[in-house]
């Protein structure tokens, strides 16, 4: 027999959420929420189970993640670093650098961050077939990686600052589900002579953050 007692003014269904599994018939059910919360604030003394208090919790949580719509942008520069490896017989010990200045911005209520990678190399010690390989990547905050672009080969000697043919930056769009944003950004190089030396540790930065309401 369903329990009415103290719960005039509510539908049956109503009197089954606070009565029965009230948390999850709030997360399963809007429109009871709705009259739940309408029935509560005609009776500030009501009291209310923890299981309740936490459907209401969460929900209102949720509901407010869903509304919350801004604007992001972030930045990050890595610097210049020079690295000097092993690139195999002919060719010996030899030196580089790369850089990655980034950017990446998100419209308003866009789960999609458009990324562009500003860059520059020192590939002067180039010689005898070797060539360096660039990837440049960014992190979301759940620790997802994403590559900007593709590989990068540069097969000609060129003094800083070296830049991408047209001198135009390397673009990328990442998904950026609710709750997650890019926060760091790197660079990784490496020289290949007919085989892949192993890459140098990463040259990254964490991004620099901007959010406006909209």
């Amino acid at each position: 027999m369903r329990q009415t007692a103290g719960y005039e003014g509510l539908s049956p269904q109503g009197v089954d959420a606070m009565t029965a599994h009230p948390a999850r018939d709030l997360l399963c059910e809007p429109t009871m929420l709705s009259e739940l919360g309408q029935w509560i604030a005609r009776r500030p003394t009501v009291r209310l189970s923890s299981a309740l208090l936490a459907g209401f919790f969460v929900v209102a949580l949720t509901a407010s993640a869903a509304d919350a719509r801004s604007i992001r942008q972030s930045t990050g520069y890595t610097g210049r670093h020079t690295h000097v490896g092993w690139a195999g017989p002919g060719v010996g010990l030899i030196a580089w650098s790369a850089d990655g200045d980034f950017t990446s911005y998100t419209s308003c209520g866009s789960s999609w961050a458009d990324v562009s990678v500003d860059t520059s190399w020192n590939s002067s010690a180039l010689h005898n077939g070797a060539e360096l390989h660039i990837v440049y990547w960014v992190a979301r905050s759940d620790g997802q990686h994403f590559p900007v672009g593709t590989e990068q080969t540069i097969t000609k000697a060129a003094a800083w600052p070296g830049h991408p043919v047209g001198d135009q930056p390397i673009r990328a769009r990442i998904y950026t589900p609710n709750g997650t944003y890019l926060k760091s950004a790197g660079v990784m190089s490496w020289i290949k002579n007919g085989t892949d030396w192993p890459p140098f540790p990463a040259d990254d930065v964490t991004l620099k953050q901007w959010t406006k309401s909209c």
